[in-house]
């Protein structure tokens, strides 16, 4: 595996293990009255997503290893242009249960291919 790849799924990994940090124990009402909070999940959610579509372009057949990839990559795209429309409901579902997932997908690749 290229090293840039390496360093993309590095970074998915690092991102959504803050995620599970900042969320740990916490509520969709915590969630909701914390700005902190929300603007430090989707920062996180938002680089996943960044470096996924960055490692489209570097190994495309490796991206497609992901079965969300339009999805992950469409919500990057969210939060960048159309941050206005974003749920918290939506955003913080993703991050419990959808995240674990891509992470696990993302170690699988970490350690076959790193």
């Amino acid at each position: 595996m290229r090293r840039e790849a390496v360093k993309l799924l590095w970074d998915m990994r690092d991102a959504g293990a803050a995620v599970a940090e900042f969320l740990a124990e916490k509520s969709l009402a915590d969630y909701d009255r914390d700005l902190l909070l929300r603007s430090a999940v989707e920062r996180q959610i938002f680089i996943v997503g960044e470096a996924l579509s960055q490692l489209s372009r570097w190994d495309d057949a490796l991206a497609d290893q992901f079965d969300d990839k339009r999805q992950i990559i469409g919500l990057r795209n969210l939060l960048a242009h159309g941050y206005f429309s974003v749920l918290n409901e939506r955003i913080f579902s993703i991050a419990i249960n959808d995240l674990p997932a891509l992470m696990s997908t993302v170690d699988s690749l970490l350690a076959d291919g790193s």
